[in-house]
């Protein structure tokens, strides 16, 4: 009789030991989409006919906010601003720059909870087909 409630109390040590090992270290349940770990942009990239509205990326899971950089072409900053969403609005100020034909890279970085860096893209190259010459030179 003893046996069989040593049995018992085993039995039920493991369960409960299952358990909390299946809660402890199963990953937390997401209806977030999104990518794992790669940042994608969507845009502006190459060659445009005239400046971007705005820059976009494919969501990361997780994420909670972006950041996005804008550089020249040396890849020094010009511009940085924080978005909540995949996408941000083009930075006006630098929009006569753009259409100047001058060479844009830009980055995004995901950020998680507390503002934790997630990943960020690889500098992504934009610029404006240049202006054409008027004076018929």
């Amino acid at each position: 009789m003893i046996n069989r409630w040593i049995l018992l109390g085993v039995l039920a040590f493991l369960v409960i030991a299952g358990v909390a090992v299946f809660v402890v270290f199963a990953p937390a349940p997401s209806d977030e989409r999104g990518t794992d770990g790669i940042l994608v942009p969507r845009g502006p990239v190459g060659v445009l006919d005239r400046p971007p509205e705005e820059i976009l990326w494919n969501p990361v899971r997780g994420a909670r906010s972006y950041g996005v950089e804008i550089m020249d072409a040396r890849q020094q900053l010009l511009w940085k601003g924080p978005a909540d969403r995949e996408s941000i609005l083009f930075p006006a100020e630098l929009e006569e720059r753009v259409r100047g034909g001058e060479t844009f890279f830009y980055r995004i970085t995901a950020r998680g909870a507390l503002g934790k860096k997630l990943v960020s893209s690889e500098a992504v190259l934009f610029r404006c087909r240049p202006p054409a010459d008027s004076t018929g030179d």
